[in-house]
């Protein structure tokens, strides 16, 4: 549909930045149904190597961190 076609579109795009290309680390986001899907996004950034930092909220301190993920770890809400 057209959220398929959007962030395939995107994930081009992104994928063809030079930024993108020499980075070693990405800050990305899990998507949820109405976002752009980053999943093809982060599998890309899995295969090359680059870490993958993801933002968490910090309730007891009413803040928002930043974590590096694989996908081997969870996300709880």
């Amino acid at each position: 549909g057209e959220r398929a076609a959007a962030s395939e579109k995107i994930r081009e795009r992104l994928l063809a930045l030079p930024e993108f290309r020499n980075a070693k680390g990405v800050h990305g986001f899990v998507s949820f149904v109405e976002e752009v899907d980053t999943a093809p996004i982060m599998a890309q950034c899995v295969a090359e190597g680059k870490a993958i930092y993801l933002p968490y909220i910090n309730e007891t301190r009413d803040r928002i961190g930043c974590a590096l993920w694989g996908p081997e770890d969870s996300l709880v809400p």
